[in-house]
């Protein structure tokens, strides 16, 4: 366990490091990074093309 001196620093340093995974040069605010890190902006997406079609039966693969 952390002791209560020690507490406030390891905040700090953990707040640095949470803003040096935000991307660089303006190009992403926290929000983006938040919504990039829990799946909101897939949520976004359409569906992936031929979804509707069966499952490929690799057995029918021919040899090299």
């Amino acid at each position: 366990m952390v002791d209560q001196a020690r507490a406030p620093l390891l905040l700090l340093l953990g707040l640095i490091g949470l803003g040096g995974c935000v991307g660089g040069g303006g190009r992403e605010d926290i929000a983006t990074f938040w919504d990039n890190a829990t799946g909101r902006a897939m949520e976004r997406r359409g569906l992936p093309p031929r979804l509707d079609q069966p499952y490929p039966n690799l057995s029918q693969v021919p040899p090299r």
